[in-house]
């Protein structure tokens, strides 16, 4: 899931300079940077609520096709406003998000708990990084424009980074049961015997 993630972190070219401009090595729009950014969240936020609540997948399936169509309008809605409508891309990328979400909800009922789970987990580590990391170098507040929001911020984290955390991770985070249409397991717990 790690390596699933990697191309998607050429949406940092769309959201510059409109949303944030980075320093990166090279002065490369998608840099680096980001994109082990991405390698590691991407791979945390698939496996986060799985290990949390010690829920099992089988790793026996291949990828089913009609799940994967099924969730074509996360790319088209979060592209598409903002090539067609030019709509900034911090606010297309989490309406294709929450679509994402809604798409599997109503598809795999069943994975409503881990996809709550999943945003609440990683979004909460992701907006504490993020306020960590804006505590220890807070120059770095002013690589982002929190006016698409309405400068509001938590914990100094603008909004439209919460909101991508807990979207990006609720969706990532079921992404990989949905694909391969695994249901989810817990695993027997041990009898005692007194």
């Amino acid at each position: 899931m790690s390596l699933a993630v990697i191309p998607f972190a050429f949406f940092d070219y769309f959201s510059q300079p409109s949303y944030w401009h980075p320093q990166t090595f090279f002065s490369i729009p998608v840099g680096i940077e980001g994109t082990l950014f991405g390698f590691s969240f991407g791979g945390v936020a698939s496996v986060l609520c799985s290990a949390a609540a010690n829920i099992n997948t089988p790793a026996d399936q291949t990828a089913d096709l009609k799940n994967i169509i099924v969730l074509s309008p996360v790319l088209i809605i979060s592209i598409g406003l903002y090539v067609l409508f030019d709509v900034n891309m911090m606010i297309s990328l989490p309406l294709g998000l929450l679509a994402g979400c809604i798409l599997i909800i109503a598809r795999r009922p069943d994975l409503i708990k881990k996809l709550l789970y999943s945003g609440v987990c990683f979004g909460l580590l992701y907006v504490f990084v993020l306020a960590a990391w804006l505590l220890v170098f807070p120059q770095a507040q002013e690589w982002w424009d929190p006016g698409i929001y309405g400068s509001i911020t938590v914990f100094n984290v603008p909004l439209g980074e919460v909101m991508f955390g807990f979207l990006f991770s609720a969706f990532w985070g079921t992404l990989y049961d949905f694909a391969f249409s695994y249901k989810l397991e817990n695993p027997a717990k041990p009898v005692s015997v007194a």
